[in-house]
């Protein structure tokens, strides 16, 4: 089951491994398909909002439902 089916606005996510600089996590705020942003591919993208304050387009798949 992918995370785009798993999760809604609201649902706390995490990018990368624990442990390392590239580790975030964050709230999801919108899923949205890729040619809606325009964009060629063919995968959707979430809206993120970091816990740094950031927010972020990032690939669905790239994010995990934190725990």
């Amino acid at each position: 089951m992918s995370l785009a089916t798993t999760v809604e606005p609201g649902t706390k996510v995490e990018f990368g491994r624990p442990g390392t600089p590239s580790y975030r996590v964050g709230t999801l705020v919108s899923i949205a398909s890729a040619e809606a942003l325009g964009r060629r591919e063919a995968e959707p993208s979430a809206l993120v909002a970091w816990e740094s304050g950031e927010e972020e387009w990032t690939e669905l798949s790239l994010l995990r439902a934190a725990s």
